[in-house]
Order: structure tokens, then C-alpha cells, then sequence
């Protein structure tokens, strides 16, 4: 899986938006559309997800340069996820919506 470290943050999200990507902020907002249903709606346009720090998450600057926020559904109890389980979770949703014949 490609990643990468971008310099001017939160700039560089603004201009991959820009440039046609999907960029995903994970959060753990309720009114963030949960990640399968939101990449239903993606089709083959390229995706950055983003996810923040465990104690703070992203930060409202960053939050606000992604096309589009996205959460994992979770029981009320919990109030969010290791920022290592939240990424793969979050990819591995994507993974299945873009590539349905695969990994099963």
C-alpha cells in the first residue's frame, strides 16, 4: 500500500482535492458517512485517507482541507480506535468497495 508525508500540512490535502483525488479524513464524528457507503460513491477516483493522532485526531485545519469525512461505525461505548486499527479498517473497506473480486 503507497503512503507518503506531505509538507505544507494541511496544505497539500487542499491540493490533492484539487487535483481530483478523494481525500478521506477519518473521524469519529456521527455525522461523518461511514466508509463503505461513502466509497460506494467514490467509483475509480484515487483515495488518500487521512488519520490523525490518538489522542487528538486530525485537527479541524486538516479535517477541513478533506473532500470528505469518514468514520467506522462503533458501539456507543467506545468512543474511538488506535489510529493503526482505524487505517486498517478504513482501507480494508475501501479495499473491498474497489476491488470486489478480490481478497475473498
Amino acid at each position: 500500500m503507497p503512503y507518503a508525508e506531505a509538507e505544507p500540512w494541511p496544505d497539500v490535502l487542499r491540493e490533492l482535492g484539487h487535483d481530483g483525488w478523494v481525500v478521506m479524513g477519518m473521524t469519529p464524528s456521527a455525522t461523518a458517512l461511514p466508509v463503505r457507503p461513502l466509497a460506494l460513491t467514490l467509483s475509480d477516483r484515487p483515495v488518500v485517507v487521512v488519520v490523525g493522532n490518538e489522542g487528538d485526531g486530525l485537527s479541524d485545519a486538516a479535517l477541513d482541507a478533506c473532500t470528505h469525512r469518514a468514520r467506522i461505525p462503533m458501539t456507543s461505548s467506545v468512543d474511538s480506535l488506535n489510529v493503526a486499527t482505524a487505517a486498517a479498517i478504513g482501507l480494508y473497506d475501501l479495499h473491498q468497495i474497489q476491488n470486489p473480486q478480490r481478497g475473498r
